[in-house]
């Protein structure tokens, strides 16, 4: 079987035919990385339909996932303020409907007994009880996914991503991985699951402590773990899918008008993340691009809507981001940074609307990227005016991003950039 669907050999011939056939067979071709995110996972009819229909191919297909809509922030709520009990279990119960009793409460067990270490972990993993009790969402959904593959026919593995050997720097919340220390157990532990013919299942979002206990990546960290994975395994590709759309030229839901993007560098796909666009999360292209493997970017609600992010395209059409970043301006005057990205948008820096100027409280950029401090209460209306600028204004008869969309099941909140961004070319509000 490969990717969880059984061959014509592996159906039709005895199992001592096949092994001695296999001793001579070539290699088998890279996998492909599908991972579904929370807002995908709000939909798990659509979730599972779309990668039933990716493995007729015969490509082995590994999936990662995310915690489903709302968990992570539950839970971190919950860790915040120490709440464990009947409250806390019903709502993840709820979120989890379909996972058998014994499974629910052996992988829940860190929240529900009140303590935030599961029996088998070592003392010494108090620094990282935080990292653990989150990670309870993802080692949920991917048990809970992988009984959903099961139900439809499909054999599917979970596998937790810290137990099979995703190694981390430790660094608690913001862990970075290693992977080079990862290759072998990673490798192995998948590769296996892919030759037994079943759909390997990975945990997002955390790996494993070099004191052996899980790791947190840091808010939208399953895109990380599904790159990581990837260059792990050589992957031939990396499939992010997305709830109701792929990258556009700004947030849909504050620009009607908005744009789809079907293609994007890896330079470009950077600075987005770095800047706040929280489609993708901040380190995913470094692997991928060390690797030269693609990235795509798929609406669940409409798979025909695309974004391909990799190394041969030169030119990205402009893309908008608006975030709040905290410590820029005053709790009087909070501000809000709009930042318009594409290769040589520096040289447009003249072309700001006198009105966003007028507001400005700052001004920079470098050769591909230029950044807007304005008023927090001005935000949206100076991001309307400079998408008109820069995207509408050059494509007046452009394809919208109108395709229907899902209701927003976010739980990652927008990432502030850097504060250390090298600024050039500063402007008072005036100029």
């Amino acid at each position: 079987m490969i990717g969880g669907r059984r061959t014509l050999a592996s159906a039709a011939e005895p199992r001592g035919r096949a092994s001695a056939r296999g001793s001579s067979a070539p290699n088998p071709p890279a996998p492909r990385i599908l991972k579904f995110g929370g807002e995908a996972l709000a939909f798990p009819e659509a979730a599972v339909h779309y990668l039933l229909g990716r493995l007729h191919d015969g490509i082995p297909s590994v999936v990662v996932v995310s915690a489903r809509p709302g968990v992570t922030d539950r839970l971190v709520a919950a860790r915040n303020s120490g709440e464990a009990g009947e409250d806390l279990r019903r709502f993840l119960r709820l979120s989890y409907p379909e996972l058998p009793e014994s499974d629910f409460d052996r992988l829940a067990a860190p929240v529900l007994r009140g303590g935030f270490r599961r029996a088998e972990d070592p003392p010494k993993c108090l620094e990282h009880e935080y990292d653990n009790f989150v990670a309870v969402g993802e080692r949920l959904s991917a048990r809970w996914f992988a009984s959903r593959l099961a139900a439809s026919g499909t054999a599917a593995r979970t596998l937790e991503a810290d137990l099979i050997g995703l190694r981390t720097d430790g660094v608690s919340h913001h862990g970075t991985i290693d992977l080079e220390a990862s290759r072998g157990e990673v490798s192995t532990a998948i590769s296996r699951a892919l030759a037994d013919g079943v759909v390997p299942v990975v945990t997002g979002y955390f790996g494993r402590a070099p004191d052996g206990c899980a790791n947190e990546l840091g808010r939208g960290g399953s895109d990380y773990s599904a790159a990581a994975l990837a260059a792990i395994l050589r992957a031939r590709s990396v499939d992010l899918v997305k709830g109701s759309t792929a990258l556009c030229s700004a947030d849909p839901d504050l620009i009607p008008t908005a744009r789809p993007i079907p293609r994007c560098s890896y330079e470009d796909a950077e600075r987005l993340a770095v800047s706040g666009a929280r489609i993708l999360h901040p380190r995913t292209v470094v692997p991928l691009r060390s690797a030269g493997i693609p990235l795509r970017l798929i609406s669940l609600q409409d798979p025909q809507l695309v974004t391909r992010i990799d190394p041969i395209c030169r030119r990205t059409s402009r893309i908008l981001t608006l975030t709040f970043p905290p410590g820029e301006g005053t709790q009087a005057r909070p501000l809000a940074r709009i930042s318009i990205v594409g290769r040589g948008v520096l040289d447009e820096i003249d072309q700001l609307p006198p009105p966003v100027l007028h507001r400005a409280v700052a001004v920079w950029g470098d050769a591909n990227e230029i950044s807007v401090l304005v008023p927090q209460a001005d935000g949206e209306r100076s991001l309307a005016e400079l998408h008109r600028r820069f995207v509408e204004s050059r494509d007046p008869l452009g394809v919208r991003a109108k395709s229907p969309r899902i209701k927003r099941h976010d739980d990652s909140p927008s990432r502030a950039a850097p504060r250390g961004s090298r600024r050039r070319g500063a402007r008072s509000p005036t100029a």
